[in-house]
């Protein structure tokens, strides 16, 4: 199956993207950034999940997709920019003619 992962990049993303990868499942990750949590055997798109041409760029022939990205909070970005990742990122899948 081939499963996406958006905010691979970090710590519970990249839990996610090792189970998948350990399931045998064809992962990709979606992340503004890349760390040490992405497995090797995934497939790093380089994106924001704020930007629909970036989420249908990951999501072109993928079967599954778990969407844990978020900004945590405390943060020192400004709270504007978390609330746009945090609820806008998933808005931004909506309107996607992919999903």
């Amino acid at each position: 199956m081939n499963v996406l992962v958006t905010g691979g990049g970090g710590y519970l993303g990249g839990a996610m993207a090792r189970s998948v990868a350990d399931d045998g499942h064809c992962l990709r990750v979606l992340d503004i950034h890349t760390t040490r949590y992405i497995p090797d055997a995934a497939q790093v798109v380089l994106g924001d999940v704020r930007n629909v041409m970036d989420v249908e760029k990951a999501l072109r022939n993928i079967d599954v997709v778990f969407q844990p990205a978020f900004m945590q909070t405390p943060s020192r970005l400004p709270i504007y920019l978390q609330w746009h990742v945090n609820s806008g990122g998933r808005a931004t899948f909506s309107m996607s003619p992919l999903v």
